[in-house]
Order: C-alpha cells, then sequence, then structure tokens
C-alpha cells in the first residue's frame, strides 16, 4: 500500500510539473508575439510619421519656389540709363585712351627734334612714287627759313641727291600723304623740317597751318597730355562703371529676404 502512494504521489507531481511547463512556455511565445506586435505598430507609426514628413517638406518647398518665382516676375527689367551709362564710359575710356597713346607716340617722335626744327609751306608739283608703298606721294616745293642756322647744312631730300643749302634756298620734299592720283592730295601742306644726324630733312608734312617747330615745352605738353589721357581714361570707366551699377541697384524695387524669412512669411 504505501508503494501504491508513493507511486501515486510521483505521478502527480510529474504531471504538476509538466503542466507548469507547459504554462510557462505557452507565456513566453504570447510575449513574444505581444512584443513583435508592439514592434509592428512601432515601425508603422513611424512610417506614418515619415510620409508626414515628406509631405510637409515638398509642400514648404513648394511654397518656397512659388514665392520664390513670383519675387523674379515682380523683379524690375533691363535698367537701359545703366547700361547706356556704361556704354558711353566705355567709349570716352577708348578715345581717351587712343588720345593718350598718339600723344606718348608724338612725344616719343618729336623729342630729339626739340630746338632743332623748323615749320616750311611747301605747293604741290606733282607725283613721285612712294619709297615705301606701291601708291604715290606728292612732291612739293617751298623755301627755307631765313635762319643762318642753315646755312652750309647738307640737305636731304630723297628726290634728289644730297646737297648744301643756305636760308632761305628754295628746295622740294615729299609729302606725308599718299594716293594714287593728283585729285587726293593736298594743295598746300606745312613740312616740318628737322636736323637729323648732322643734317636737314622734312620728316613729314601735315595739312597747312597746323605744325609748329618742337620745342622743349611742346614736348613736355604732349606727354603731359598722354598722362592725362590715360588717367582720364581710367577714371571714366571706373565712373562710369561704377554709376551704371548704383543705378541699377536702385532701381531695384524688390527686396529679397533669405530663405528661412519666406518660408515664415507663408505660414
Amino acid at each position: 500500500m504505501a508503494n501504491r502512494e508513493n507511486s501515486r504521489e510521483q505521478d502527480e507531481l510529474s504531471q504538476s510539473t509538466k503542466v507548469e511547463e507547459t504554462y510557462f512556455e505557452d507565456s513566453q511565445y504570447e510575449d513574444a508575439e505581444y512584443g513583435d506586435s508592439q514592434y509592428e505598430d512601432s515601425e508603422y507609426g513611424d512610417s506614418e510619421y515619415d510620409e508626414y514628413e515628406d509631405y510637409d517638406d515638398e509642400e514648404e518647398n513648394s511654397s518656397l519656389f512659388a514665392m520664390s518665382e513670383e519675387e523674379l516676375d515682380d523683379r524690375p527689367g533691363v535698367n537701359w540709363l545703366s547700361v547706356l551709362s556704361a556704354v558711353v564710359a566705355v567709349i570716352l575710356s577708348i578715345v581717351l585712351a587712343i588720345a593718350g597713346v598718339r600723344a606718348f607716340a608724338s612725344v616719343n617722335n618729336n623729342a630729339e627734334y626739340a630746338g632743332k626744327s623748323w615749320v616750311i609751306q611747301g605747293t604741290y608739283q606733282d607725283l613721285t612714287p612712294d619709297l615705301i608703298t606701291k601708291g604715290n606721294v606728292a612732291r612739293y616745293k617751298g623755301n627755307l627759313p631765313a635762319d643762318d642756322a642753315l646755312n652750309g647744312k647738307t640737305y636731304v631730300s630723297n628726290l634728289k641727291d644730297k646737297y648744301q643749302v643756305t636760308s632761305g634756298a628754295p628746295i622740294e620734299f615729299r609729302g606725308s600723304q599718299t594716293g594714287d592720283v593728283p585729285s587726293e592730295f593736298p594743295r598746300e601742306v606745312d613740312g616740318l623740317l628737322v636736323e637729323k644726324n648732322g643734317s636737314i630733312e622734312v620728316v613729314y608734312t601735315a595739312e597747312k597751318g597746323t605744325l609748329k617747330p618742337v620745342t622743349e615745352d611742346s614736348v613736355n605738353a604732349e606727354r603731359f597730355a598722354g598722362i592725362a589721357s590715360i588717367v582720364g581714361a581710367v577714371l571714366v570707366l571706373l565712373l562710369g562703371l561704377g554709376f551704371a551699377v548704383w543705378l541699377n541697384r536702385r532701381s531695384r524695387d524688390v527686396e529679397y529676404e533669405d530663405l528661412d524669412g519666406l518660408v515664415e512669411d507663408e505660414r
């Protein structure tokens, strides 16, 4: 009897243990399923929140770009006064620069003749072939100035051989202008007679009444004029472009705010 009772108690204890193990396993499984469900709910919620954020960002960006386009549409057109100012400044600066370059070129050509030059008048005679180009130049005739410094000087005409002259003597010389027919040349000209390498010659001609003897003062005046022209060209260009920029900015009625300000105003 005692053995039967002990066997029965052991069977009951074994069944109770199995029930407890089964309950524990079911409880763990249910907990795992509940955790997965919570995770899925959380994942679904995050996705929904992300979609809302993306939609909000897209709406915000579209509003921003829409406002930017409206601002650009309201932007004033080209300010033609500023454009005209810039063009005029560029043209004037180019003119002044060219004048300055010519003045410096004249200084370089005439500086060596300062105090050693005379102006003579010449009358058209006929045409003669140019020594450099294939065209013709005019041959002019005139008289040397009444200056004793010219007595015994060797005259070079490039028309015939060199010869010695006296003051007031008649000479012939070539004109500077080139052409093909007589009608293209002036009837009377001024010629610049200079002392060069121990001899005298006419170095160039110009319209009658336009030439003067080269002096130290005239060379310095041309040098100053060249410097003033170059400086003036730079100043005119800078001031003209600066004035054009100022006009352009002044004409803009639309003031652009930063992007954050545009978004806040839209909201």
